[in-house]
């Protein structure tokens, strides 16, 4: 799934969506979580289909989701990165302390042109497998801010049912800022002008080539492709600026949807759902145009 966001909100809407990718029909909830009331059958997209985890929408969208959700977003803030240019250096240091904690595992998973580190960040052990990476376009920074929250949360030494589910049910593995270059100049491409989200056919650039190797080795069955979106970007007749533009990509120009495309469209759908209290309005779908060069597009 892709997400276009200028706002450190969407932490609420990662945590949300990532626990609804938590649940899968193949494990029970805990007795340590809240009970919900029963709600109506629900048809399945795939009812042939018993393998693949099936997102529980009503278990993860609730009203006291936004109200955590903001609790959580406030209480984890890192405030060493308030403000949108930023270096590579600096998102590393900022988020030094949380990345030491053994619940995360980091690792170097290539180099830049300009030979700078990519990392990745992994949390949890269970069998549904998540991928988020951010910054593949350097100028658009606020999905490495959120998860560099992110982060603080996940390394939290308070009590946490909904951290606890996520370690026990997802393998999320996170590459931050994975156009470090581009983020050093605050640009669109890399250091040699190349759009690393037009690279996924040919990987002429070793950020493509990071970011394709990291996909075969955790082989999602849930990714997040994390961007910004142009300030003057409007919602719907009133032409309200977006907050937010979600979008389940397509893998092929009839623009059809498999099993991936169909379980991202819930992820997304869950997002929207947590979010829109708070952000009525100001929802958008983005552009589900194909495009055979890019990242969310190919990797399905």
């Amino acid at each position: 799934m892709s997400g276009r966001f200028p706002s450190r909100l969407i932490l609420i809407g990662f945590i949300g969506a990532l626990t609804g990718c938590a649940r899968s029909t193949s494990e029970p909830p805990s007795p340590a979580e809240q009970p919900r009331p029963a709600e109506p059958p629900r048809p399945d997209i795939h009812p042939d289909r018993t393998t693949q985890p099936q997102l529980d929408i009503p278990a993860c969208c609730g009203r006291e989701v936004l109200e955590s959700g903001l609790a959580l977003a406030q209480r984890y803030r890192n405030e060493k990165i308030a403000q949108r240019r930023f270096s590579h250096a600096a998102f590393w240091e900022a988020v030094s302390a949380p990345v030491a904690s053994s619940a995360l595992r980091t690792e170097t998973v290539g180099r830049s042109i300009n030979g700078r580190e990519i990392r990745s960040v992994t949390f949890g052990e269970g069998p549904a497998t998540v991928l988020l990476w951010s910054q593949m376009h350097g100028d658009e920074s606020t999905a490495s801010m959120a998860l560099a929250d992110l982060f603080g949360f996940l390394t939290g030494r308070d009590t946490s049912a909904v951290r606890d589910r996520l370690r026990r049910r997802l393998t999320i593995t996170f590459v931050p800022m994975l156009n470090p270059d581009g983020a050093e100049l605050f640009q669109r491409e890399n250091a040699v002008g190349i759009d690393v989200n037009r690279d996924a056919r040919q990987l002429a650039t070793p950020e493509a080539r990071t970011l394709k190797a990291v996909h075969e080795r955790v082989r999602p069955q849930y990714g997040f492709n994390l961007h910004d979106q142009n300030a003057r970007t409007r919602v719907g007749a009133q032409g309200f600026p977006a907050a937010i533009a979600l979008l389940a990509p397509p893998y092929d120009s009839a623009r059809e949807y498999n099993e991936v495309r169909s379980r991202a469209r819930l992820v997304a759908a869950a997002i929207a759902r947590i979010l829109e209290p708070e952000l009525e309005g100001r929802i958008a779908k983005y552009d589900d145009s194909f495009n055979p060069r890019a990242f969310g597009d190919l990797m399905q």
